[in-house]
């Protein structure tokens, strides 16, 4: 109900003789917009009525320049033309007859969404404990998504159940990071060196965005499935943790301890030819199709799909789905 009123909204403010025809961000764009600093600036042109070719040349006659598809077609659909215009003349494209609306050819995002849609629609109010509510997170729910194959051994797909750590600074540098020492099985002495497995966000461990974990084979990467992993394994592989970052300082210190990931969100996966059951042999889902011949074109849609469902956990990831638990 509330996609159907939303949409109608829009229809109508558009068909509004009060609304603005021209986007006013096009006038004023934020400089991390680099698309809307072009110029000429591309922009898409939405007219009442189906175009037809007068209508093109009244763009032209402003200094618009019709985009056009290889074969030389002009790219129109229905009363939607796409166009770049310099930007001195953008504000006469009002004057045109029949305009209703003209916007970025581009999408534009401010920010990447899990940043932000979860306390847009509430969601961070329910999470926290305290709430006494049953199932604030999601807990005991199934989510069925139907998708492009994604990939279940993302770290962001295990729960942080598996208990904390401590850590040794063996370097002195007063910051837990690769390179430093755990305490793996609490008999007090640390035998461990802690690698990095990064994000890729932002140099350096971030503890909201990265990992630590123990390179046991030292291959220089994070491992999981492989003939020793069962589904009672943690995380399906090598040790793998995120940060407690208590003090929201950016780094772990002062006492502050890793969290081991463990047990897998994911209740089942089927590839088109095998179920796989956790608890069963998810753990033994092919994960040479996901180190070695993955096709991330292919796997990356149903990995962020998933992700705004279920990835992360509150207070310990930057990036958190909906549904954490």
């Amino acid at each position: 109900m509330l996609y159907h009123a939303a949409l109608l909204f829009v229809a109508t403010t558009m068909a509004s003789p009060q609304a603005t025809i021209i986007s006013p961000i096009l006038f004023n764009p934020p400089t991390q917009l680099t698309h809307l600093q072009q110029d000429p600036l591309p922009v898409s042109v939405r007219f009442e009525k189906q175009i037809n070719q007068k209508m093109l040349d009244e763009l032209t006659n402003l200094g618009a320049r019709i985009r056009t598809l290889p074969s030389g077609k002009p790219v129109v659909l229905g009363n939607i033309a796409s166009i770049t215009i310099p930007k001195m003349q953008l504000g006469k494209l009002e004057s045109v007859r029949g305009i209703v609306r003209v916007e970025s050819s581009i999408p534009t995002m401010y920010e990447q969404p899990l940043y932000e849609t979860a306390r847009q629609i509430q969601a961070d109010q329910l999470w926290w404990p305290g709430k006494n509510r049953t199932g604030n997170m999601g807990e005991g729910i199934t989510i069925a998504d139907i998708e492009s194959a994604w990939d279940i051994f993302h770290p962001d797909y295990f729960n942080p159940d598996a208990g904390y750590v401590t850590a040794r600074d063996s370097n002195g540098d007063g910051v837990i990071t690769d390179g430093d020492e755990i305490d793996l099985d609490g008999d007090g002495q640390f035998e461990s060196k802690l690698s990095l497995l990064e994000s890729g966000l932002e140099a350096g461990f971030q503890p909201d965005l990265d990992w630590l974990y123990v390179d046991e084979n030292e291959d220089n990467k994070r491992n999981y499935g492989g003939p020793s992993v069962t589904d009672l394994t943690p995380a399906f592989g090598e040790p793998i943790f995120i940060g407690d970052d208590i003090n929201k300082d950016g780094v772990i210190s002062d006492g502050e301890k890793l969290v081991r990931l463990g047990t897998s969100k994911v209740k089942a996966i089927y590839d088109g030819t095998t179920l796989y059951k956790r608890g069963e042999n998810l753990s033994r889902y092919p994960r040479d199709f996901i180190q070695e011949n993955i096709d991330w074109n292919f796997m990356s849609h149903g990995t962020g799909a998933a992700g705004i469902a279920v990835a992360g956990w509150p207070g310990l990831r930057r990036h958190t789905g909906i549904a954490p638990a």
